[in-house]
């Protein structure tokens, strides 16, 4: 019912005062009451409907993605609390969503500063960069120059690579303890340069670069086999600290190419580029640390300071006050609104305003409800409004600067205080009143008595305040915490009023210079008329915000949901932060939202996902190893897939592929077996056909067996104790796995213990304890222990030792050093039966095998051979000796030794580096061969200095490859290994020189890898024999093969080989490359297992001999294990002899021919009646017989059966 105030009708058109109840549909009209005579008339108007609607539209709920992060499955939405009208909203009017995209171009304005004295970042975190390609980069400002100032280090005291500007403003770049330097360069300390280094692994190649010039062009160096963590602005043995600024630092584990470094300078990454190792863009402006976006390695400060807008800001002295005009900026008691300022208050201040209007509490004209007073009271941070306060937790007037920000959110109800953009405390938004009034004042607090209207100035600031911004919204948290130091633009939706309180102009001499302004960036309206005298030169530390940009996107609303839509590429904005603000929203009925909500989001938007976020593994040398991590599709469409940035030690399967929607992808990762001791840190990639990768971090560690060095303190009576340092081929060591061990005049092994890290005075040492069962005793002997290669050294001590009882030598301050250089100790594991086994050690007692072989166990006639020279000693137990042809020891060949049990031999001596010494002669035919790198090779690298021919085959005891032209070496042998012998079969005379990879020697081009064709360790090994032989085999096609089946080779009923299927990768064709062991006068036949099982089995195929070779790639023996006559014809191709072997039963009648293609008989053995059983014929042609193709019939009982032979 409407009610009010009667009215005379004047004119034709009634107004009148709506006075509802609640906001609702209402139905309205009009009636007229006259009296006519005794009765009333009454006339009503036509019924009028509408709606009473006085509330504005609010977000309800919590704005989408909640957790801040937009994944593939979320949307960018804001729910109101009634239905919107989408047709009165645009794109400008009504939203700004704006990010820096990746790939956008930075600039100077944010960095690092490094005093030159002891500044400088460092990551805890720890890289392993031994023989991996490298570039570093960055952008630095020198401070001062004519000293040497270190740019970025990394590795170890000792061991490491270093990047530096000269004493003479050249670059320069240490690798280990050698210098490369560049002619000098035009190094500046007024402006910025970009300096890089690269590294090619493979073969040593060191540039360096300044401006994107090539100044050090692609010298030879030593290899680098550094691993610990990454430092800026100075080395690793704590100098050469660097002056000046610096930011955009980059580590890639590849080489970047010059066109790229200069394309590429200021370029922001996101830092899941293919080969980021690590990414310092230095740009956070605050903090003790520096975020690495590439994989997380935190550098922290040290001593350093950031360095971020030049700028002015306004100081008070304690007798002054700035007004800042703010009539056109008022906020109603419900309106949102966010005030930010920066200030620095000097210590002891007990009263003092910041920012205020009023009193904020107590009386005062107007009242205090729209008075806000920022400010200290009684030595303490208060908030005031509407006669409420709240105090700020801490102490804040310690003369630093400090962000102070306020943000009310009417709708949500709370009201919350930053203190350096860290909530500090909340409370209730209800408490608040507005903002509003015709001064803002800083510096003093201005307010006017309510009853005799007089003014009053107090409470005087001594400090500075900077970067005032106010805002008709409220921020929320995470924004400030993100943004506090971060200065707007100015265009920012939602910004009201924002005075940075300094401006560049250019002055008359065409010089751009920096002067107070009381601009007001948002409107270009002057809000303090007259600051220059408050300018200070300090200024906040605040940085730019960067090269932000509005990022294209829709809109859609559907009743009372509004959904935004980013319409940019997805590899630009892929693991950006997009900022978004929406006003003015409006209802149905016309009312707008009272205040702008602004949020941000990450975009984590990639569908392809790895499902975990690293792989960290360890395996023991030679052990296999495989892992599987999944690919997760988590859209809603089919994704192609790529995987890449495999290191050569590692590999996977599928490498691409199609994934389902919402389906996974179980990737295969193998290690090879053959990957070297170490420690090896590589990034996986998945990349997408959006061309946006995901990162898989993989660490792995390979590691052999610790030395068997045991001392049992029991066995003793008597101690010493030894204070020493571990110096491993010159360079101190820093592992804790690395092991030092003391031996007395017999060998036994009487003290040990690991490297220890010594806090108080960060050094390494080994404190080692010596035992023994008299009071004095002879020299002691030292062995040193590499875990990082898995090398025994011979070390040798500053001073020389002898036991003696409770004796101590060295000390902390004045260690002995043990020296482990160039003379290592070679261990050869024996096993129970033959070895066959080289020495890589240049070593005298190579010339006294009895000595050598003196501390190994042997029961009696056990042999030791040289098959190059056909001489052999035995060992005999009665006189404990070698009795019969001498047997010389050399490098240069493999011998065969016999050995009662599995047992260690042990070689002190030279490791081998220089080219002629790793030279062997080769000869046409078999060739005994040894081994000369002090690391397992792939065939293709180990044998990469000899020029392999058609056939050419090499051997160990228990597997064999076999080149060809086409298939390179292909076979059950992938990998050499350290300690044992092999045979090369060669089809001329030539050289074989192997590569250097001995510890400290060249660069190990890939060493922790092996072919991707490489297969696993011997199916069945075997050391009963001396001697084997080789076969390359297939299955007939009339029984298929499936993976996993295995070839095994018998002779008289015991296994003798065994093989898995390996791949012709020219034809596909399956390929079995068998070995055999054996000692002749036998024959061998084969079986087929599958799952465990036999299923097929042949008859004896062929005889064994010794170190034949049976078969080739492009004509494998073909085993037909479906004939039931078992017919076997070999070999084939063949030379001179042709075997026919075949089951029969007694009776048979049996005939063999050869034909030539054309039809011409070449032989016939006439038909014989054989007793049963098998059947051996041997045929041997003449010399004349052409070297081609033939057939060969065998006719059993009548039945034919035809077999195609080649003679070569």
């Amino acid at each position: 019912m409407a009610t009010g105030t009667k009215e005379m009708i004047d004119g034709a058109t009634v107004t009148a005062n709506f006075y509802g109840a609640e906001d609702q549909k209402y139905d309205i009209r009009a009636v007229t009451f006259s009296k006519v005579g005794n009765e009333f008339v009454t006339k009503s108007s036509p019924i009028i409907s509408g709606v009473k609607d006085t509330k504005r539209p609010v977000v309800f709920g919590n704005i989408q993605p909640a957790d801040g992060v937009l994944g593939i499955e979320d949307e960018i939405r804001l729910n109101f609390n009634e239905e919107i009208a989408e047709g009165y909203m645009t794109d400008v009017k009504n939203f700004q969503v704006t990010a820096i995209r990746n790939g956008s171009q930075g600039d100077h304005s944010t960095s690092l500063t490094f005093n030159g004295d002891s500044a400088y970042l460092a990551t805890q975190a720890e890289r392993n960069l031994t023989n991996k390609d490298l570039t570093v980069e960055m952008w630095v400002l020198p401070a001062a120059l004519g000293q040497e100032m270190t740019l970025f280090s990394h590795g170890t005291s000792t061991n490491s690579l270093v990047l530096s500007i000269g004493a003479d403003k050249s670059v320069k770049v240490r690798i280990g303890d050698k210098e490369y330097t560049s002619r000098p360069q035009d190094f500046k300390t007024t402006d910025w340069a970009h300096v890089a280094m690269s590294y090619k692994a493979s073969n040593r190649q060191l540039s360096a670069y300044f401006g994107g010039i090539e100044v050090i062009a692609g010298v030879q160096t030593d290899s680098y086999t550094g691993s610990g963590p990454m430092l800026f602005g100075r080395d690793m043995k704590g100098g050469n600290f660097f002056a000046g600024k610096m930011h955009e630092a980059r580590v890639w584990n590849k080489v970047v190419s010059p066109s790229s470094l200069v394309a590429n300078k200021l370029t922001i990454y996101t830092g899941k580029e293919l080969g980021m190792l690590a990414y310092y863009p230095m740009t956070e402006g605050k903090g003790d640390k520096v975020t690495d976006k590439a994989q997380g390695a935190t550098a922290w400060i040290y001593g350093a300071e950031w360095s971020t807008l030049d700028g002015l800001s306004v100081a008070f002295k304690g007798d002054t006050i700035l007004t800042v005009n703010s009539s056109r900026i008022p906020l109603t008691d419900e309106q949102d609104y966010t005030l930010e300022f920066w200030f620095k208050a000097f210590t002891g201040q007990k009263d003092a305003a910041l920012v205020s209007n009023g009193k904020g509490l107590g009386e005062e004209n107007n009242t205090s409800y729209n008075k806000v007073f920022v400010g200290f009271a009684g030595g303490k941070l208060v908030f005031r409004n509407n006669d409420h306060e709240e105090e700020v937790a801490g102490h804040w007037a310690d003369g630093n600067w400090h962000h102070f920000a306020v943000s009310v959110n009417r709708n949500a109800g709370n009201a919350q205080i930053f203190m350096d953009g860290v909530l500090n405390t909340y409370f209730d938004a209800g408490k608040l009143g507005g903002f509003s009034a015709t001064e803002l004042n800083l510096g003093a607090r201005r307010w006017t008595e309510a009853a005799q209207m007089v003014d009053h100035t107090d409470m005087y600031l001594k400090g500075q305040v900077d970067e005032l911004q106010l805002w008709n919204m409220a921020l929320p948290s995470t924004y400030i915490g993100n943004n506090y130091n971060v200065c707007p633009k100015g265009t920012e939706m939602g910004l009201m009023a924002y005075l940075p309180f300094s401006k560049y102009i250019t002055n008359s001499a065409n010089v751009k210079e920096m002067v107070f302004s009381g601009e007001d960036v948002v409107t270009d309206s002057t809000l303090v008329a007259d600051g220059s005298k408050f300018v200070s030169t300090e200024k906040a530390p605040v940085r730019a915000k960067g090269p932000e940009v509005d990022i294209p996107f829709t809109f859609v609303v559907n009743k009372d949901a509004l959904v935004i839509n980013l319409m940019d590429t997805p590899e630009a904005l892929e693991k950006t932060i997009v900022n978004f603000t929406v006003k003015e929203v409006s209802d149905l009925n016309g009312n707008l939202m009272q205040s702008p909500v602004t949020w941000s989001a990450y975009i984590n938007r990639n569908q392809l996902k790895w499902s975990k976020a690293s792989v960290t593994k360890e395996k023991k040398l030679y052990a296999q190893m495989s892992f599987t991590v999944d690919v997760e599709n988590q859209g809603g469409t089919e994704k192609n897939f790529t995987i890449e940035g495999l290191p050569a030690w590692l590999s996977a399967e599928p490498m691409y592929g199609t994934i389902d929607p919402l389906g996974t992808q179980t990737i295969n990762f193998t290690v090879d077996e053959g990957t070297n001791v170490g420690r090896y840190d590589e990034v996986v990639y998945v990349k997408g056909d959006n061309n946006v990768s995901e990162a898989l971090p993989v660490t792995l560690k390979v590691f052999d067996e610790q030395p068997d060095w045991m001392v049992d303190p029991a066995d003793f009576k008597y101690n010493m104790n030894i204070y020493g340092k571990l110096r491993v081929n010159r360079l101190f060591s820093t592992d804790a796995e690395d092991m030092i061990a003391a031996f007395d005049s017999d060998g036994r092994c009487v003290g040990v213990a690991n490297n220890q890290y010594l806090k108080t005075n960060d050094m390494w040492y080994v404190f080692m304890t010596v035992y023994g069962n008299s009071m004095t005793g002879d020299k002691l002997e030292f062995r040193v222990w590499d875990a990082s290669t898995g090398l025994v050294y011979d070390a040798y001590s500053s001073e020389t030792i002898s036991f003696k009882s409770d004796d101590v030598k060295g000390s902390a301050m004045s260690p002995i050093v043990f020296d482990a250089e160039e003379r290592v100790i070679q261990n050869i594991g024996l096993k129970e039966g033959w070895n066959w086994i080289s020495f890589n050690v240049a070593s005298e007692l190579l010339s006294d095998p009895e000595g050598l072989f003196k501390k190994l166990n042997f029961e009696g006639d056990e042999l030791v051979k040289d098959e190059t020279t056909a001489t052999f000693s035995a060992y005999d137990p009665v006189v404990k000796d070698w009795v019969g042809d001498p047997v010389k020891l050399d490098n240069q060949h493999m011998f065969l030794l016999q050995s009662p049990v599995n047992q260690k031999l042990s070689v002190s001596g030279v490791a081998i580096h220089d080219k002629d010494s790793l030279t062997l002669d080769i000869a046409k035919g078999w060739n005994y061969i040894s081994y000369l790198p002090t690391v397992n090779l792939p065939i293709v690298e180990a044998l990469n200095g000899y020029e392999a021919k058609d056939g050419d085959i090499i051997k160990s005891q228990n597997a064999f490859s076999m080149y060809g032209s086409v298939t390179g070496w292909l076979g059950s042998l992938n990998y050499l290994e350290p300690g044992k012998g092999y045979m090369l079969s060669s089809a001329v005379a030539g050289k074989l020189v192997y590569p250097d990879m001995s510890a400290g020697g060249r660069l190990r081009s890939d060493i922790q890898t092996r072919s991707a064709s490489m297969t696993e360790e011997p199916v069945y090994p075997d050391n009963r024999y001396e001697a084997n032989m080789s076969v390359v085999a297939t299955i007939a096609e009339n029984l298929p093969v499936h993976t996993g089946d295995k070839l095994l080779a018998y002779s008289k009923g015991e296994l003798r080989g065994a093989a898995t299927l390996t791949e012709n990768p020219e034809n596909g064709t399956p390929l079995y490359f068998i070995t055999v062991g054996g000692t002749g006068n036998e024959t061998v036949s084969f079986a087929l297992e599958r799952n465990g099982e036999i299923i097929a089995q042949t008859s004896p195929v062929f005889d064994y001999r010794a170190h034949n070779v049976q078969g080739s790639i492009e004509q494998p023996v073909i085993l037909d294990f479906m004939n039931d006559l078992q017919i076997s014809v070999y070999p084939n191709p063949f030379e001179r002899e042709l075997n026919f072997v075949m089951n029969t039963a007694p009776g048979d009648k049996v005939e063999i021919y050869l034909y030539t293609l054309a039809g011409q008989m070449m032989y016939r053995h006439a038909e014989t009646c054989v007793a049963g059983g098998y059947l051996h014929h041997r045929w041997v042609c003449n010399e004349e017989l052409a070297r081609t193709v033939y057939m060969a019939v065998v006719v059993v009982n009548g039945q034919k059966n035809v077999y195609k032979v080649r003679r070569k």
